[in-house]
């Protein structure tokens, strides 16, 4: 309760979604394949930015909801680079996260779903595949949504029954 009163622990919890933030975009930044000195200069410029200290400070969830989604970002890249299913679960995990800290993650997960949607139905699929390639990017798209659609369920479930309105948010 002493922590809670003058907000102390939403400074600390978004001070730890901070060091979360840099860490993810460290990987990020990896991905991409720079020299070792220019990703540190990057990325010590992303820690360094004004807005993210200054959010990573104030115990607002504006922090909270860039490093889910740069979460996000990271573990759906890091399923499409080498195919394994660990990082779409945490991509979509970290998004369902997000939704539940703001709702603005429903939205961006769905301008995402679409630009996924689009880009790998361009890719030529490899002649050993056993499905067609529509199956797998709708099971990919589906897969990846599952969580925040649980999430949104459940939470407009908890306010209709708390709030006797669903979409009292």
């Amino acid at each position: 309760p002493v922590m809670a009163r003058p907000g102390a622990a939403a400074n600390l919890i978004t001070a730890g979604f901070g060091a979360i933030g840099v860490l993810t975009f460290s990987r990020i930044v990896r991905r991409l394949g720079l020299s070792s000195r220019l990703r540190r200069v990057i990325v010590l410029l992303f820690a360094i930015n004004p807005g993210i200290v200054f959010y990573a400070i104030n115990g607002m969830t504006d922090l909270i909801l860039v490093v889910t989604l740069l979460a996000a970002v990271e573990g759906l890249w890091g399923y499409l680079e080498n195919g394994r299913l660990w990082g779409l679960l945490a991509s979509s995990i970290w998004l369902a996260i997000g939704f539940l800290t703001r709702y603005e993650a429903a939205f961006w997960a769905a301008v995402v779903a679409i630009a996924l949607v689009l880009s790998l139905a361009r890719l030529s699929v490899p002649a050993t595949s056993m499905r067609p390639h529509s199956s797998w990017i709708g099971g990919l798209v589906v897969l990846w949504l599952m969580p925040l659609v649980c999430a949104c369920t459940i939470w407009l479930f908890l306010n209709w029954m708390i709030m006797g309105n669903p979409l009292f948010f």
